[in-house]
């Protein structure tokens, strides 16, 4: 596979990750923020347990991202190495939170239908936002399971940019091997 291909898979696959990597933790925290405005007898959150716990998840990748760029002065390099690395672990809890919490807030906005029609009349306390924000947070869950599958897949079937590719994206070349480049004289 040639260079520009792996760099378009990288693209492809590595821009929804970041921008979902930031998008998840905040739309739990607004889905927090409306839930707790807008709480009534009726409505409860499911379990705030699982809401903590996939709070904790989606603060934490950022967290731990940006700590990693910064202590790596930010070299893309090894940024996607480390991001290669550590997608999988990262990957299977969010996919085991993901499943927990799907099947334990499925009924939190019972009566409501989950797709949040506008022609809907929504129950007292309850607007339209929120049912939104909230199936937003769920959208944006699952497409990150499902883009942080496909980036395990590419990086194990060798699709992803490889070293040399991003040395050539960052401006730094190196020898794999000892001898000096072509163009130094001895």
């Amino acid at each position: 596979m040639t260079r520009n291909f792996r760099c378009l898979i990288g693209g492809i696959l590595g821009i929804p990750l970041i921008i979902l990597i930031l998008l998840c933790p905040v739309f739990e925290i607004l889905k927090f923020q409306y839930f707790f405005q807008q709480i009534t007898r009726e409505m409860k959150l499911a379990n705030v347990i699982i809401e903590f716990c996939y709070l904790v998840c989606t603060i934490s990748i950022p967290f731990s991202l940006v700590v990693s760029a910064i202590c790596n002065c930010c070299r893309l390099k090894v940024f996607v190495e480390t991001f290669k690395e550590e997608l999988f672990p990262i990957l299977l809890i969010w996919l085991i939170v993901a499943i927990s919490y799907s099947v334990i807030t499925k009924d939190e906005i019972k009566p409501i239908p989950s797709y949040c029609p506008s022609d809907f009349s929504y129950p007292h306390g309850i607007s339209i936002a929120t049912c939104r924000i909230r199936l937003m947070n769920l959208i944006f869950m699952w497409l990150f399971v499902l883009f942080g599958g496909l980036w395990i897949q590419a990086a194990y079937f060798g699709i992803l940019p490889k070293d040399n590719d991003l040395k050539r994206l960052t401006g730094t070349y190196s020898y794999v091997d000892e001898s000096p480049p072509p163009y130094w004289s001895n």
